[in-house]
């Protein structure tokens, strides 16, 4: 292969610039011939084809994926290093970057248009702009049609000369105004006649000898004895670089940049390669002080005795006045020009934008406000004439005001200096349409312009101090009509006879001069009486005061003509100013998206599914169709603004003008603000505290709060869908007809046709939707129930989510009942119906926050009483009937006003309780009649929030609920009927421990509740050994006690029947002796007796052994014989056959032969305790059961469900294996986690799972290995097992129907396996028949010296777990056939096990490990051979491939649900 041939691709893919690149390769593989195979279209030959034929198709393969990965970046080449065939590497690139050409496409556009020469010459200019406009061109071929493909090409040459043109540097004017008069349109002739310029430009400056130094053929006298630098003959000259006088841009010592070797640091006349080079030499020592300088030689210029330096040829005989005067001319001619279509010849009231004027400036005396006198000032125009400024003060024109705008009767228009503007603070944009001023920190809009031909003119401008006018208090005045009134200039005496100003006749006018001696007022008397009388009243109002003046009802006399009109006083201002009334806004917008209104709300007290706290809104303004973004963070607001700008630009055609919102912290940051900015996006603010400026969103927030909890009440869905409902009611608004759009809809307004209402279903209903092939089997229901929730933005299908996988599943094959709710009462029971209770409203109107985002925290009892104790002895005594209890149906009332009669009042409370949020001391309300109703400017004030069922922390907060009230009640029920305590008096000395009550929701699996807990606890950890309590232990089953009797349970078809002891630590009894503080709201008694403990309590430290004793003397005397094996077993043998009982804490199974037997022991413990049967098991200890004919099938689904859903991992892209293979871990790789709670969170949650899940065991057993000191890497791992149980969250154990009570081992090790410590790792499992009983994988605790050693550790092990089996097994009544075998594949460990011979290789090993040659002795066990690919145990001591670990995994007796329920 030519691997040269890759060179032949000479631009490589960075990620952005797929379609140039994709031209390119296309065009390169094409000449190789090898396009066919490229695209696929030549397909891999198959086996039976000719051996030459797939030769030739995989060596053409191998070269395209050599130039595919040599022509693109490291990291696309990473990612296609998972594809085998070029095919499919080159549809991958398709398919990833060919879809993004839209916003690739609007890059290259603000590419091209910033694109500027610069630094370059004209080649890389030009280079630069080629590479642009080719990329654009090949990404928006396919967007031309074919007819109009010639006229398109040719406007496109016709305008990138004139944007190229547009773009060179000012030395290239002449050439690109002869260019542009020529009107040339081949970018190529253009190109051409610059770079011939340049080259012109370049020698005339780089000539030694010939006395030209610059570009223009000027004399100029030699460096000794020009004007040097900031010499007063130069202060003429300004730089364009840094604005200041006397050097040009070339010679800029703040650029540091040299024009001719393009580096920084330097600048032309200090150029060291140009030195090098002898084009740059010292001059003259004689002459100036400058003569250390180097510069260049020039000749003399222009007058007597001219000559030409070093011998060169004669200059231009042009004097620097004589050029001056030349570029004088030429400006004023070029300035007069373009005045003259904006301004006539008389006196203009048109304020020009100027960027050279360095002052605001003009010639109309009579528009300012204030006019101060000013030294000797005059200006220099451009026709090198000076003119006079006569003075300098505040314009007020009425719709313009300047501060510091010179007066100068002279100039011809009116200038306004774009420089002062943004020494003022201000931001001036021009664009095609007009101009616009900005305050640089608010954002608020101060002026407009409008484009007259080329000029701008200013129409308005109100100032960058916020107020209409500039008005200077010293010398202005406001009348009564609010006209103001200037003075212009006088003297103190105001007769205008000496003004302070060099006036001339035009320009001081006695007769304009306002005389204000005729408003002189002496207010010295009346407004000290007035004054006296205000404060003495109290501060009234001004006209109350006048008027009780007027009727002598005060001793004092003050004339009311002579006062005026008098305001109010500064205290007044500050304590009665109110708040304005509001106005319906008179603004128009014709188009689409002239302006958005915007908000954010949250956060949400309930964390969505996948993690939304927040959701944002953006409605168009005329057609008020609305979008609604849901995040996180409210950080993420700016993403989502500039995702949702973009998304309009693409979709629509549009730019969005003006953005309206409040002024939150999130509207307003750094990165939001700047991306207005580079947009040209107007943003407007509502004035903080007032949230009818942005009233449209804010009602729009409170329309979709409303119609989503009236969803959500309906349809009884469980509140963590709050994001689906929002999303579903967003969608349907949009659909609505709206009398603001003239009985239209926003969708229809937006696109010009009507939305189809055939596709709309009930929120919440019950649908079926049908599974997909891998998902079910042939026996198997065609179709899964599951609640509809919505509509899929990017799918022609519906969202329904299936709570039995917990998964979210769009759909488009789905059959719908829409008049049954999937969590209506036929699914869900009374007290689940009632705790949907979880959308409560926020208060209103003066309860309401004044912030601009609707509140964040809901007013429930949560929030309102952590700190407040009842005063109701009603919620003292847990009465259900509390006058504070919240309403318990979802259909309450959704009026948050408050009812003004009480008719209303008694209406509602027959109907249902009160509110929950009704405070314990009643607000006070006015007795108004307009009471609930407020003015409709108050409309945007309501806002409504989402909250769940809270768990109170506290009694007080569980007092106001009726829920938590009868859950007490029960709970203090069972306490006085199981006679817990007696109340005594309290005594000195005495040992008093605390109480208090916790709460918990008991939740179905489907997540609906099922019942409410409360019960009270001691704070046992106030207690002290030995005074208080002293054992503590009490007993519980091991897991292979519980799966020894489920295999033999399965294979003799017993019965498992579950029983449960209520409120189990209640029946224990104490011991010790201990005192207890009554729990709160227990009222019998005296206050101050405590409670003397009879029984143990939840909490205590001896509760657990105190039940554990009590049910273990009960049980004895039933006849029942306590396990020598197992504490937590029971059994009984009788002539009808034997009963078993398994007991852990208060959860117990019953099983055996004899049916009598088993409803004998249940009556026992009926009688002793408060029993509650609950039939054949289904759900223990987190294990779920269920039975068939092919026996017993146990799993942790709801477990594993409940584990992906608290780390986030529902929808997570499944994997196969739960570890790569071959991956070995280390203490010391990766970056440590800085928080190592998640990490161990997740791998105590995954040990308690490997009691089903023998899968999983080797892989959990590694990463239990690094908690608290885990990595990356060690975090990574999990991951992957959480992928994995995604994958196989239905698998569990198989306990088979059938099978002889044979027990088998299996025994493997990895030796060496760990990095850090090099210890080996064993592995074994355990059978009884056909059912798996027992395994183990762990790290050993010696090192091993060989391999060997490693696995004659490993059967040693099991060997001492076999015979504690056989014993077990005796005691269920099970004969188990001896000897029992345990299977290796290490020949020499099995030797050394049933040789009892002595030799080198077992010096090292330790005596106890020698126990199974005793046993292999007394013939309970076997040792066998088995190879290593059918060892079972090989699954637990290492990671295997993904088709070994399937085979191991079936060996080991685990099934999927559909498995089991087949047969199969």
């Amino acid at each position: 292969m030519d691997l040269g041939k890759m060179d032949s691709v000479s631009i490589k893919f960075d990620g952005k610039n797929f379609a140039i690149w994709e031209f390119h390769f296309r065009n390169f593989v094409a000449g190789q011939r090898l396009l066919s195979v490229l695209t696929g279209e030549t397909k891999q030959p198959g086996d039976d084809a000719p051996m030459r034929d797939i030769e030739d198709w995989n060596a053409g393969n191998a070269r395209l994926i050599t130039w595919l990965l040599g022509s693109v970046d490291m990291p696309t080449g990473l990612s296609l290093r998972r594809f085998s065939a070029a095919s499919d590497m080159w549809r991958h690139l398709c398919t990833t970057y060919a879809q993004n050409s839209a916003s690739r496409q609007f890059e290259l556009e603000t590419a091209i248009a910033r694109l500027a020469q610069g630094d370059r010459d004209i080649r890389g200019y030009y280079q630069a702009s080629l590479h642009l406009w080719t990329e654009y061109d090949l990404l928006t071929a396919s967007l031309v049609p074919v007819a109009a493909s010639a006229a398109v090409v040719a406007e496109r040459s016709r305008t990138r000369v004139l944007q190229f043109l547009a773009k060179l540097r000012s030395e290239f004017e002449p050439i690109r105004a002869s260019l542009i008069h020529r009107n040339i349109t081949q970018i190529d002739d253009v190109v051409a006649e610059l770079m011939r310029e340049e080259t012109r430009l370049k020698s005339q400056a780089q000539i030694d000898n010939s006395g030209f130094e610059s570009a223009f053929a000027v004399g100029r006298p030699p460096a000794a004895s020009r004007p040097q630098f900031g010499s007063p003959a130069t202060t003429e000259i300004i730089c364009h670089f840094c604005r200041e006088p006397g050097h040009i841009q070339i010679h800029c010592k703040k650029k540091n940049f040299c024009n001719y070797c393009k580096r920084s640091g330097h600048i032309v006349l200090e150029c060291p390669t140009l030195s090098r080079r002898g084009k740059l030499r010292p001059a003259s020592s004689t002459g100036s002080s400058s003569s250390a300088r180097t510069a260049y030689p020039v000749t003399l210029g222009g007058g007597e005795g001219s000559s030409t330096a070093a011998g060169g040829s004669s200059g231009a005989s042009l004097t620097p006045d004589q050029i001056r005067r030349l570029v004088q001319d030429a400006l004023q001619e070029a300035l007069s020009s373009a005045f003259a279509t904006t301004v006539s010849q008389g006196k203009s009231s048109r304020w020009l934008l100027d960027s050279a004027a360095f002052n605001h400036m003009t010639r109309d005396r009579t528009i300012f406000a204030k006019l101060s006198p000013v030294d000797s000032m005059s200006l220099q125009v451009a026709n090198g004439a000076t003119i006079p400024v006569h003075g300098s003060g505040t314009v007020n024109t009425g719709s313009i005001a300047l501060p510091n705008t010179l007066y100068v009767p002279q100039l011809r228009p009116n200038l306004v200096s774009v420089g002062q503007l943004t020494d003022d603070g201000c931001t001036v944009m021009f664009d095609s349409t007009g101009c616009v001023v900005q305050d640089r920190e608010t954002g608020r809009v101060l002026g407009r312009g409008s484009k007259t031909g080329r000029a701008f003119v200013l129409d308005d401008y109100c100032g960058a101090d916020g107020h209409g006018v500039y008005v200077d208090k010293a010398h202005a005045w406001e009348d009564s009509r609010g006209n103001m009134h200037g003075q212009s200039h006088q003297d103190t005496a105001g007769n205008g006879e000496n003004c302070g100003l060099e006036c001339s006749g035009s320009f001081c006018n006695k007769d304009d001069v306002v005389d204000l001696s005729a408003y002189s007022l002496d207010l010295s008397v009346g407004n000290s009486l007035w004054d006296l009388w205000h404060y003495r009243l109290g501060h009234p109002h001004s006209g109350r005061l006048k008027t009780m003046f007027r009727q002598n009802l005060l001793p004092d006399r003050v004339d009311l003509l002579q006062l005026g009109d008098i305001s109010d006083c500064v205290n007044c201002i500050e304590a009665k100013t109110s708040q304005r009334s509001f106005q319906d806004s008179d603004s128009v917008y014709d188009e689409p998206f002239d302006l958005v209104h915007t908000d954010l709300w949250g956060p949400s007290p309930v964390t969505s599914r996948m993690g939304f706290r927040y959701f944002a809104l953006f409605i168009d303004h005329k057609t008020r169709y609305t979008w609604v973004y849901f995040l996180k963070r409210k950080s993420e607001l700016a993403t989502v603004a500039k995702q949702f700008i973009s998304m309009i630009r693409t979709q629509f055609g549009k730019t969005i003008k003006i953005l309206r919102s409040d002024p939150g912290g999130e509207f307003v940051a750094h990165e939001l603000l700047s991306f207005f900015q580079l947009e040209g996006i107007l943003q407007q603010q509502s004035c903080p505290g007032v949230s009818q400026q942005n009233g449209v969103v804010e009602r729009k927030h409170r329309h979709v709060l409303e119609l989503t909890r009236a969803i959500l009440f309906h349809s009884r869905v469980p509140v963590g869908f709050w994001v689906e409902a929002i999303h579903t009611i967003v969608y349907l608004i949009n659909r609505q007809i709206t009398p603001l759009l003239g009985q239209k809809s926003p969708f229809q307004a937006l696109y010009s046709r009507l939305p189809d209402y055939s596709s709309l279903r009930v929120f919440g209903c019950t649908c079926f939707v049908m599974l997909p092939r891998q998902e079910r089997h042939k026996l198997a229901p065609k179709v899964t129930r599951c609640v509809f929730v919505g509509y899929s933005e990017k799918h022609k299908g519906y969202l329904c989510y299936d709570p039995s996988d917990r998964r979210m599943r769009i759909a488009y094959h789905v059959k719908f009942l829409e008049k049954v709710m999937y969590y209506s009462t036929s699914h869900v029971d009374a007290s689940s119906a009632e705790s949907l209770e979880f959308l409560t409203t926020l208060p209103m109107f003066d309860e309401t926050p004044s912030s601009p985002v609707p509140a964040a925290e809901p007013t429930s009892s949560s929030s309102s009483s952590e700190s407040v104790e009842p005063s109701s002895p009603d919620n003292s005594s847990f009465s259900s009937s509390s006058s504070s209890s919240p309403s318990t149906g979802h259909g309450r009332s959704l009026d948050t006003s408050s009812s003004s009669s009480d008719s209303s009042t008694s209406h509602h409370e027959e109907s249902q309780p009160p509110s929950p949020t009704q405070p314990l001391i009643p607000l006070r309300r006015s007795a108004r009649a307009n009471l609930g109703q407020p003015p409709p400017r108050m409309n945007d004030f309501v806002s409504y929030s989402v909250a769940p069922i809270t768990i109170p922390t506290h009694y007080s907060q569980a007092a106001r609920d009726p829920r938590w009230n009868a859950a007490m009640r029960v709970e203090m029920d069972a306490l006085e009927e199981n006679h817990t305590w007696d109340l005594v008096p309290r005594e000195e000395n005495m040992q008093v421990i605390g109480s208090r009550w916790v709460y918990n929701i008991k939740m179905h699996p489907d997540g609906a509740i099922e019942r409410f807990k409360a019960r009270v606890v001691a704070q046992g950890f106030k207690q002290e050994y030995g005074i208080d309590y002293e054992e503590t232990f009490a007993p519980v089953v091991k897991m292979q006690t519980v799966r020894c009797v489920f295999a033999v349970a399965a294979m003799k078809g017993w019965s498992l029947i579950q029983l449960d002891v209520k409120n189990a630590f209640l029946h224990g009894n104490l011991k010790e002796t201990i005192y207890m503080e009554r729990p709160p709201g227990y009222e019998k008694g005296d206050s101050t007796m405590v409670c003397k403990l009879i029984r143990s309590l939840y909490g205590l430290k001896q509760a657990p052994r105190a039940w554990f004793e009590k049910f273990h003397g009960t049980i004895l005397q039933a006849g029942f014989v306590q396990s020598q094996n197992d504490p937590s077993l029971f059994t009984r043998q009788t002539v009808e056959g034997i009963v078993i009982l398994l007991i852990y804490v208060d959860d117990m199974i019953i099983t055996g032969s004899d049916q009598d037997g088993i409803r004998e022991v249940t009556e026992v413990l009926r009688n002793a305790f408060n029993l509650k049967e609950m039939g054949e098991v289904s759900y223990f200890l987190g294990l779920e059961i269920k039975r068939s004919a092919n026996g017993l099938f146990v799993s942790q689904r709801k477990y594993i469900l409940d584990l992906l859903e608290s780390a986030q991992y529902t929808d997570c892209v499944p994997c196969s294996t739960p570890m790569e293979q071959n991956l070995k871990l280390s203490r010391e790789e990766g970056d440590k986690l800085k928080d190592q709670s998640l990490y161990r969170s997740l791998v105590g949650s995954l040990i308690y799972l490997t009691h089903t899940r023998p899968d999983i065991s080797y892989a959990v057993q590694v990463v239990s290995q690094f908690v608290g000191v885990a990595t990356h890497l060690h975090l990574a791992a999990v991951q992957r097992l959480l992928r994995y149980l995604k994958q196989t969250q239905d698998v569990g154990l198989l306990f088979p129907a059938t099978g002889d009570p044979t027990i088998e081992a299996f025994a493997d090790a990895d030796y060496a396996g760990c990095l850090d410590t090099r210890k080996s790792t064993s592995g074994w499992c355990v059978r009884v028949g056909q059912a798996l009983v027992s395994w183990r994988c762990r790290k050993q605790d010696r090192v091993s010296k060989s391999s060997t050693e490693a696995e004659y550790r490993s059967m040693s092990e099991v060997s001492s777990e076999l015979v504690w089996l056989h014993r077990l097994l005796k005691e269920l009544g099970v004969d188990c056939r001896v000897p029992m075998r345990i299977y290796g594949d290490n020949t020499s460990a099995i030797q050394i096990a049933v040789n009892p011979v002595m030799h080198d290789r077992t010096k090292h090993i330790e005596v106890h490990v020698h126990y199974i040659r005793q046993l292999v002795a007394e013939g309970l066990i076997q040792v066998g051979y088995l190879s290593t690919e059918d060892q079972t145990a090989d699954l637990l001591t290492k990671a295997v491939a993904s088709s070994r670990h399937w085979y191991l995994s079936s060996k080991l007796m685990l099934r999927t649900a559909h498995q089991f329920e087949g047969g199969c």
